[in-house]
């Protein structure tokens, strides 16, 4: 690892400990860095499943597309994970239904769930931290499927909108489930309400 993907990590694990409330001692610390890998993704590209399965992911910077391919089907983008937050997959890592894609180039921070264990027995702590991620987000995106798509953008524009500049539009459509057309068609109309207040 070199100075800069260490300072990352050292910064992505802090800050992790602090999130979750655990207070990890200097030498915990120490292991962990130690033991942790940096791994970097050009933009487009496909991250394992198994990776995940294996370790605990942080995307230090970059954004992560999860989507599902199905042969008589386009891709559906499911989720994104940005900077600063955990990569989790919603099924099985060894079922090809849900895969990840680096949007942009992507450094990920992994750590061996078998050293969390070892370095720490406050490990719930993250077990709970990860599922109530992953409960929110779900949460999120059920409530996003029950309204309509002009709602549906409005709410991913305020809570997201740092990235539109970051994403392609077709994403940011399948997303939230409409057509990239519909998706113009809703920024076109939203504008127009805008310019006439």
């Amino acid at each position: 690892m070199n100075n800069g993907d260490l300072n990352n990590a050292k910064k992505c694990i802090q800050d992790l400990s602090n999130t979750i409330g655990i207070s990890p001692k200097d030498d915990t610390l120490e292991i962990l860095l130690k033991s942790s890998k940096v791994i970097k993704y050009e933009k487009s590209s496909i991250i394992p499943n198994k990776l995940l399965n294996e370790t605990l992911c942080i995307v230090i910077n970059g954004i992560v597309r999860y989507f599902t391919n199905y042969e008589e089907l386009e891709d559906q983008t499911l989720r994104f994970t940005f900077s600063n937050e955990i990569l989790s997959l919603h099924t099985d890592p060894e079922n090809r239904e849900e895969q990840l894609q680096a949007i942009s180039d992507c450094t990920i921070l992994t750590i061996q769930y078998n050293i969390l264990d070892e370095t720490s027995k406050q490990n719930e702590l993250l077990e709970t931290y990860i599922n109530r991620i992953t409960f929110d987000k779900l949460k999120y995106e059920i409530y996003l499927l029950r309204i309509n798509p002009e709602e549906r953008y409005k709410i991913f524009r305020k809570r997201y909108n740092h990235i539109f500049l970051l994403i392609p539009l077709k994403y940011i459509a399948s997303y939230l489930n409409i057509t990239p057309q519909a998706l113009c068609r809703i920024r076109k109309r939203l504008i127009q309400k805008d310019k006439q207040k």
